[in-house]
């Protein structure tokens, strides 16, 4: 959603370089994870996440990943939403893949890359493991441990994801995505955590699956099982069910793995089916930031970008530098926010394909600070911190923009750096009338139109939003009026 804050930043000549402030207390370690992967004999575009935690900054890493190049193809190593890097490198090598990082690593936690693999239709159902070699960090002189991982092929993968949440949260949502190439009925499994710290509140289907769940403790975790109806799931990629966790309030700041354990599958004719499951990881993190996602309209001339952020600890300060496409969006300003808005420095500037924003001294009166410093401080909370003013040149392209983290540094009142875990952000640019996001209007989105008003096409909310023509917030048959009127006045 995009924010509409209106509250001008106070303009300054001051700008503050955090790394030389900070002295971190905390331990010098570096865990790079192949969390794993899999997918059935033929399938395409199968992830493999490379975890990364640090809670030093770092200078970038080196890495092979081997596998048996026999049975699994390399397509490619990408960037994910929370990588915190903004550029990499790989090349083929003979067993394997060599992945070269030169970029800062702010202390946090994250999907580093995601390895993409395709599976050869002569593929065995096999694992088949991920070996991490070679493996180097910058500078050298931090301690380093890594984990391996497997690659299943299967006729059925589940898999959970990586979620991060801050401690005493009350519902903390980790999906579980099916990968498939043969019906599903039936579904059984066991989840596996750390039940001093975690409690399942609740087990959710989804729009997808409309499975229902019973579900029941057991050791180290839960039991869930697929109940009731005869519905079933053909072959896709989809999230199938939802586990809600309670964290509680005193929980160390650490990595938990959610592990799937037992899992049984059944086909239409309740066979059992090859099957294969990834686990998960809940991050406990001090911080959260994350840039919030929206979409606007072509014709819109300024647009505000809204930065969050969550954090269980106070905060003096922050820094970090935000990359998109500086060509086609212009930064005007960063304005503060009620988090933010007692901040007694603050500043931006422009930087390679980007912006650099630091605020300083963040908090309320002086009778309400830290005793310990004579700083003020960004109280725990959630809520946005700034937001980034920017128009839109004339000519920009229809699509996705992203805004990508790469340096991030948060302070608290001792000084210290506290880790964070980003998620990067998507501005939707698009223009009313092109229902299907093509990029014209033209008699398509006409058709299109029309299904969704007899009822013949569920639109999403983006189409739902780009059908509406006249802008009344109904979709109807005034609206196909509009359409036909802006297709021929084009």
């Amino acid at each position: 959603m995009v924010t509409d804050i209106r509250k001008k930043c106070i303009p300054v000549i001051v700008f503050v370089t955090l790394t030389t402030v900070f002295t971190s207390v905390q331990s010098e370690n570096v865990l790079l994870k192949v969390i794993g992967g899999g997918g059935f004999p033929g399938s395409t575009g199968n992830i493999v996440p490379i975890y990364l935690r640090n809670e030093k900054p770092m200078n970038g890493c080196d890495f092979d990943l081997v596998f048996d190049t026999d049975e699994i193809v390399i397509r490619d190593v990408m960037l994910t939403h929370s990588s915190r890097i903004h550029a990499l490198e790989w090349s083929i090598v003979d067993n394997g893949v060599r992945v070269a990082v030169r970029s800062k690593i702010f202390p946090g936690s994250g999907i580093l890359a995601n390895v993409v693999f395709d599976v050869n239709d002569s593929s065995l159902l096999d694992t088949y493991p991920l070996i991490l070699s070679n493996v180097v960090v910058y500078p050298t002189t931090l301690s380093m441990s890594k984990e391996n991982g497997v690659f299943s092929v299967r006729n059925a993968i589940l898999a959970a994801e990586w979620i991060v949440s801050l401690p005493g949260s009350s519902e903390r949502r980790m999906s579980l995505e099916l990968m498939n190439n043969i019906s599903v009925l039936g579904c059984e499994f066991e989840l596996h955590f750390d039940t001093d710290v975690l409690t399942v509140t609740d087990v959710r289907s989804t729009s997808v699956s409309q499975w229902d769940y019973e579900w029941e403790s057991a050791v180290s975790g839960i039991r869930v099982r697929k109940i009731g109806g005869a519905h079933y799931l053909s072959p896709i990629s989809q999230p199938i069910a939802q586990i809600v966790f309670q964290v509680i309030e005193e929980t160390p700041y650490n990595d938990y793995d959610i592990n799937i354990e037992n899992l049984a599958l059944r086909d239409s004719t309740s066979g059992p089916i090859a099957s294969a499951s990834i686990d998960g990881i809940l991050t406990i993190s001090p911080a959260i930031l994350w840039v919030e996602s929206g979409r606007v309209f072509i014709d819109t001339s300024e647009v505000n970008i809204s930065v969050e952020l969550e954090n269980d600890v106070s905060l003096i300060v922050f820094v970090l530098d935000l990359f998109f496409n500086t060509e086609n969006l212009i930064v005007k300003d960063v304005l503060r926010t009620e988090r933010t808005k007692d901040c007694i420095i603050s500043s931006w500037s422009s930087v390679e394909r980007g912006i650099r924003i630091a605020f300083v001294d963040c908090g309320g009166p002086v009778e309400r600070r830290n005793t310990s410093s004579t700083l003020g401080y960004i109280e725990p909370g959630l809520g946005s911190i700034c937001a980034i003013q920017l128009d839109i040149v004339e000519d920009a392209p229809l699509g996705e923009y992203e805004f990508v983290f790469s340096r991030v540094e948060l302070g608290d009142p001792w000084i210290n750096i506290i880790p964070v875990s980003s998620e990067n952000g998507i501005l939707k640019l698009l223009v009313r009338g092109d229902v299907n996001i093509d990029g014209k209007v033209n008699v398509q989105d006409v058709w299109l139109t029309v299904e969704i008003i007899i009822g013949h096409h569920q639109p999403n909310s983006d189409e739902l939003l780009l059908a509406d023509c006249n802008k009344d917030e109904l979709v109807n048959v005034l609206d196909v009026v509009c359409l036909i009127h802006r297709i021929l006045s084009d």
